[in-house]
């Protein structure tokens, strides 16, 4: 399982830049390949910090499924890169959850 470094500050399965959801599902969109597991946020950060316990169970190796059929990495829908980053530079994209990892 590639080693996974979460950007999408705003996902509701990234604890501290890492991921608890167990399967990510990246799409072949052709403006950017979207991280579609993405769920945005619902609460204020700030409250969250104080009513719940701080999660510790986060995983930095998660099972990403890829539909990405040109990127290098996807082996059989299955990516098999070391590492794979999800996010953007904020000027460049709209959304952050897209796969920085994506090559041709």
């Amino acid at each position: 399982m590639p080693k996974l470094k979460c950007d999408a500050h705003k996902c509701i399965f990234n604890c501290e830049r890492y991921c608890v959801k167990s399967v990510i599902h990246v799409n072949d969109d052709l403006d950017a390949k979207k991280c579609v597991s993405f769920s945005e946020q619902k609460y204020d950060e700030k409250k969250y910090d104080t009513e719940f316990a701080k999660m510790e169970c986060a995983n930095q190796y998660v099972s990403i499924e890829c539909d990405a059929k040109a990127c290098d990495h996807n082996a059989n829908g299955m990516c098999v890169s070391e590492k794979v980053e999800i996010g953007c530079d904020k000027n460049v994209c709209k959304h952050n959850n897209e796969c920085k990892t994506f090559s041709l």
